[in-house]
């Protein structure tokens, strides 16, 4: 209680740091520099987005190197001025994330810092759907060509999402921008692999691409999509309402003011607070 999280607040710092320490043992002979595919490792996540503690990326950053992350360390904020400001350290490789308009974003980028490469951490070939909404798609033909636009400027790209992929049980999170919005199960993302593990066309055409301007052909892959199989319509003739199941479900905490779910829950899922107001009311 009374904790501050993504800060120097020295409680969570202490509670951070072993989390770091089991994860980084894990990652760390993955790293280039022990023979593996790793090549850069990011500090914190879009924290410009979030707070300003310069000095909490600082102590994150020394994290990693306490437990020999020795490869290049970069932050990955929106291309903005006060979101890298906030999001960033003059040591380390400040990149952006966004899915269009490489060009802009990259003088966006270099107006902020001026002498250090171009690269986007998150380059987004799609976009997450919210119940409700359309479903986000993205031809091949504009992801191609975006790719293609970073060859033009000598940029680097990171793919997200490469693979989509799915959001089980609860962990689908949901965005706030004054009204909720939940996220859906499925998190394909109209990523160059599906959320099936298919190759797609956005996959062959961001090949050709990538193979053109580097003159190296890839090599062919001994794989091939998975069949798909329609198994008919499914009729649903009974359901099970959730409101007249929650006694069902879990045991009702009767408290005379509202508790967070951190008090009352395990790490994730919902909660419903429910309270009984007496008149007369005017």
């Amino acid at each position: 209680p009374g904790m501050g999280l993504r800060c120097c607040d020295p409680v969570y710092l202490e509670k951070v740091t072993p989390y770091y320490r089991e994860l980084l043992s894990r990652i760390r002979p993955h790293l280039s520099t022990n023979g593996g595919g790793v090549i850069m490792m990011q500090v914190e996540n879009e924290y410009g987005s979030y707070g300003d503690d310069s000095e909490y990326i600082r102590r994150v950053a020394q994290i990693y190197r306490d437990n020999g992350i020795d490869c290049q360390l970069f932050t990955s904020d929106g291309a903005c001025m006060w979101m890298l400001s906030g999001g960033t350290l003059p040591e380390l490789l400040a990149v952006a994330n966004f899915g269009s308009g490489p060009a802009k974003n990259a003088a966006a980028l270099h107006a902020f810092r001026p002498n250090q490469p171009f690269m986007c951490g998150e380059f987004w070939c799609g976009w997450f759907d919210h119940w409700y909404e359309e479903h986000h798609t993205r031809t091949a033909e504009e992801v191609s060509a975006l790719v293609q636009e970073f060859f033009d400027i000598d940029g680097s790209f990171n793919f997200y999402m490469f693979h989509g992929g799915t959001n089980f049980g609860f962990l689908n999170g949901a965005n706030h921008p004054g009204t909720y919005q939940p996220t859906i199960t499925s998190y394909d993302y109209c990523a160059p692999l599906s959320e099936a593990g298919d190759m797609t066309d956005t996959y062959f055409a961001i090949k050709e691409v990538i193979e053109r301007n580097t003159g190296v052909k890839a090599p062919s892959l001994p794989v091939k999509n998975t069949e798909k199989v329609a198994y008919g319509k499914l009729t649903l003739t009974e359901c099970a309402p959730l409101f007249d199941n929650l006694n069902a479900l879990t045991t009702p905490v009767h408290k005379a003011y509202p508790q967070t779910m951190e008090q009352l829950c395990p790490d994730f899922g919902y909660l419903l607070y429910s309270t009984e107001i007496r008149g007369p009311i005017e």
